[in-house]
């Protein structure tokens, strides 16, 4: 008989969870920072890590890199809004179609409204 059949095999190596708890903290960033456009490098990392975790290893918690990938993808999602909401907001359109000395002599009175009346006052 062949002995080789019968020799005991090693056993696999547990693999951490590091990649799913990299996406995990990197969705909850990209939740937090979402309007300083840092969401979108954090978002994609946590998308790879997320992805990376769930196709190359035998998900112990996978959960966790589920939620990094969700989260990730309502960070874009919310930036996306954003962005629609500011681009198509009155202030915007106002700003466009009006000239730049009536937007600084308004912000001036603005400023003279607010108690600041010295300071234009010293700058004129």
């Amino acid at each position: 008989m062949d002995s080789n059949l019968y020799q005991k095999q090693a056993p696999l190596k547990k693999r951490g969870n590091g990649f799913a708890i990299a996406s995990l903290v990197l969705g909850i960033l990209s939740i937090a920072l979402f309007c300083t456009c840092l969401n979108v490098v954090l978002s994609a990392l946590s998308l790879i890590f997320g992805i990376i975790y769930l196709v190359s290893y035998v998900p112990e918690k996978k959960w966790l890199s589920i939620c990094g990938i969700i989260l990730s993808v309502v960070s874009i999602i919310m930036l996306i809004i954003s962005i629609n909401i500011f681009a198509n907001s009155s202030v915007l359109s106002s700003i466009r179609n009006a000239d730049p000395n009536e937007l600084l002599l308004e912000y001036f009175k603005y400023l003279r409204d607010m108690g600041y009346g010295d300071i234009i006052n010293s700058i004129n």
